[in-house]
């Protein structure tokens, strides 16, 4: 009998392609109203963002916030976590274009100390234009040191394509990121955003 311990739950969905019609149309008149917002020296990465910006400039319409609640309430369902009051703390924009990539990291330190999952959605992207969502194992030393294997769940690290409507959530004490996108024409824009429990 073989069994998976230590399992990392990883909630994935596709969005309703009406809301991902709207969410493109206002990102990218938001985009195109803040261009100043968007700094490539967030991170040691090439991809903009818009993460630090005043609250008040923002971009967070209703309908994208009930979006992740309901998002974030399936995954607690599906996992079997105990019922617990959230909020969704922080969400930004990045844009990604010709050779944009995001390095590992994990959102450990924001919001409160009971930080609880992270997101990511992607808006817009190119189907095989690389930028695949990384996501390392938490015990990826581990993996390293076992045989070579074609079991995904013995990988270091999982790729999932990125592709316009999905929907990630994960623990945000996942190391994850995003390998390097090319495309010239199409910038792979996705949300970010933080849950914490109350």
């Amino acid at each position: 009998m073989i069994n998976n311990l230590f399992p990392t739950p990883v909630y994935y969905t596709s969005i309703d392609e009406e809301i991902l019609k709207t969410l493109q149309k206002d990102i990218k008149k938001y985009i195109k109203d803040n261009d100043d917002l968007f700094k490539t020296n967030q991170w040691k990465c090439n991809t903009e963002t818009n993460i630090f910006c005043d609250e008040s400039r923002k971009f967070f319409p209703t309908y994208l916030k009930d979006l992740i609640i309901k998002n974030t309430s399936h995954y607690m369902v599906e996992c079997n976590f105990k019922p617990r009051a959230f909020l969704v703390d922080d969400c930004w924009i990045t844009i990604g274009g010709d050779g944009g990539y995001q390095e590992l990291h994990d959102h450990l330190g924001a919001g409160s100390s009971s930080n609880g999952f992270s997101g990511v959605m992607y808006i817009s992207s190119s189907p095989d234009k690389g930028g695949e969502f990384v996501i390392q194992s938490p015990i990826d030393t581990l993996s390293k040191l076992l045989p070579e294997s074609d079991n995904e769940l013995l990988a270091p690290q999982i790729h999932i394509e990125p592709q316009e409507g999905l929907f990630i959530s994960f623990p945000s004490w996942l190391k994850h990121g995003s390998l390097q996108y090319n495309d010239t024409k199409k910038k792979r824009i996705s949300i970010s955003w933080n849950i914490d429990f109350k």
